[in-house]
């Protein structure tokens, strides 16, 4: 079942729990899946259906494993595949500090060989002009990188 299709078999008046296995592709093109909980109770659900499933929903999240992530959800807009993408591109921030660390490192692998290192440099700067994506680094440090053993 698709996603569109999950979210659109929940009834627009009926509070549920849900868990929805999502599979999805990293931009590095790993295959990889979340378990996500979803809470839903719409706003025109009756009073006592959104009382009954808040004092129920964190134990009933306790009988589950493998839970990832968690969604409690008045509207069909807070499950949105835009939203549910926000998961997956939540990833700790580098800082500065890790970027100096990187250059650093790369630095010295090619400190005999200072044609690559001003070409790694070169790559570092066409991505900060935005002359070529992520996926453009990623492919020609890798080529930088074919044949240094590290």
């Amino acid at each position: 079942m698709s996603y569109e299709d999950f979210t659109t078999s929940l009834h627009e008046n009926e509070c549920r729990y849900a868990i929805y296995d999502f599979d999805f592709v990293t931009e590095e093109n790993c295959q990889k899946n979340k378990f996500f909980f979803i809470a839903w109770s719409p706003d025109i659900a009756r009073v006592r259906s959104k009382m009954l499933y808040a004092s129920s929903n964190d134990k009933f999240k306790r009988e589950l494993d493998g839970i990832q992530v968690e969604l409690q959800v008045t509207d069909p807009t807070e499950m949105g595949l835009d939203v549910i993408r926000e998961y997956f591109s939540n990833s700790p921030k580098l800082t500065a500090s890790d970027a100096l660390h990187y250059l650093k490192s790369v630095k010295d692998i090619f400190q005999d060989k200072r044609g690559k290192y001003d070409e790694f440099l070169n790559v570092m700067e066409d991505f900060k002009s935005s002359r070529i994506d992520t996926g453009g680094v990623i492919a020609r440090v890798k080529e930088l990188f074919r044949d240094i053993e590290i």
